[in-house]
């Protein structure tokens, strides 16, 4: 090919750099066709026509348009804020408790943030809402006595101890830079968890402790028969939670047990004897009683048997029962306690030998020089 001069080159080499500055505007400048309600994008007018005309696309902006019809409209009662008041920046050593944990007010949903506060049939309309919304429903609606109140102790457990209905499970939102957050900001981080937990694994229920030791030591008393003025099952076992709630005759007892010649049927009582001589205690009293005094809630029982040999209370070998033992079977406990002590120290220095003896043949060439 035959030599260029230099300004053939010049002029050849503005017009590649125009037609590049072309092309990148044009491609700069390209526009994408977004549905909002299926949330897609299309590159052509075309595509995105053929998908607003597909049955697909008009049937969830069928659904999309009957949902927020019938969605209920949220009613926020605001506190009025002086607008001159200067905003202060949070120091961690101000932090308020009673700001981080605090009930739902009655009439808040406990799935949501919709509240129904300011509304005289606060009860009737978050109940509603709940019911058609989350698919969440009281139970025993025909035996429940004190709806308000039973709402009012679940918008603690759920605003205060952020804590499931359905599973009891605790949440407090992230764990990091939790000390450069406020209050408020702590509070919408749990309460957000929470409320999204339920809503994600569907527990959407109360929970009534199927399993619970508490409903297996009330069921034995449990009679067959079922009537209307009977106490729910659920009324037994829930504790704080139900049981003052479904029974207005028996108001205020956090633990109703079946049964009017039981002792505990006509007291208030806060704690489960059982024949063992353990004791289940309320979980009201968990954080300041039972767990500060791990084993203050075991109670020897009363006696009448007397005798040379003292009676004395020792965990069985193998088992969590409570057994009587006289003081040869105490003495003889412990001289095999401390056999076994010694038994089991010997294995142990025996197989730490073993353990250094093929250390110090098999690995050796991985740790020394050779020589």
């Amino acid at each position: 090919m035959p030599p260029l001069s230099e300004e053939l080159f010049l002029k050849k080499e503005e017009q590649f750099r125009l037609l590049d500055n072309a092309n990148t505007s044009k491609l700069s400048t390209k526009t994408y066709f977004h549905c909002e309600i299926c949330k897609k994008s299309f590159k052509s007018n075309n595509a995105y026509e053929c998908h607003i005309a597909s049955q697909q696309h008009l049937k969830k902006k069928k659904s999309v348009e009957t949902e927020k019809m019938s969605e209920p409209r949220k009613v926020i009662c605001e506190i009025p804020h002086s607008e001159d008041e200067p905003e202060s920046e949070y120091n961690p050593e101000e932090f308020s408790v009673s700001e981080f944990r605090k009930s739902l007010p009655v009439g808040s949903c406990f799935f949501c943030d919709i509240t129904y506060e300011c509304n005289p049939d606060a009860v009737e309309c978050v109940l509603s809402h709940m019911t058609n919304r989350h698919n969440f429903t009281l139970p025993y609606p025909e035996k429940l006595v004190d709806a308000r109140g039973l709402l009012a102790n679940l918008g603690r457990l759920v605003g205060e101890e952020f804590a499931c209905l359905g599973c009891g499970r605790q949440f407090l939102g992230r764990r990091q830079d939790r000390h450069k957050k406020s209050p408020a900001e702590l509070r919408k981080e749990a309460l957000s968890a929470v409320r999204k937990h339920m809503i994600d694994k569907e527990h959407n229920f109360l929970y009534t402790g199927v399993e619970d030791p508490v409903m297996v030591f009330v069921a034995i008393g449990e009679s067959g028969d079922d009537n209307e003025t009977a106490v729910p099952p659920i009324a037994r076992v829930g504790g704080e939670l139900y049981s003052q709630y479904y029974s207005g005759d028996q108001a205020n007892k956090t633990l109703v047990l079946p049964g009017s010649e039981n002792k505990f049927a006509e007291q208030e009582t806060y704690e489960v004897h059982l024949p063992s001589g353990g004791t289940i205690g309320h979980r009201r009293y968990f954080q300041t009683v039972f767990r500060q005094n791990p084993f203050a809630h075991l109670e020897l029982p009363s006696t009448s048997r007397a005798g040379p040999a003292a009676l004395s209370w020792k965990a069985h070998p193998g088992g969590k029962a409570l057994v009587a033992l006289s003081e040869s079977e105490i003495a003889r406990l412990a001289i095999k306690e401390d056999r076994d002590r010694r038994v089991d120290l010997k294995r142990r220095s025996r197989q730490d030998m073993k353990l250094g003896i093929r250390g110090n043949t098999v690995l050796a060439k991985h740790f020394r020089a050779a020589q």
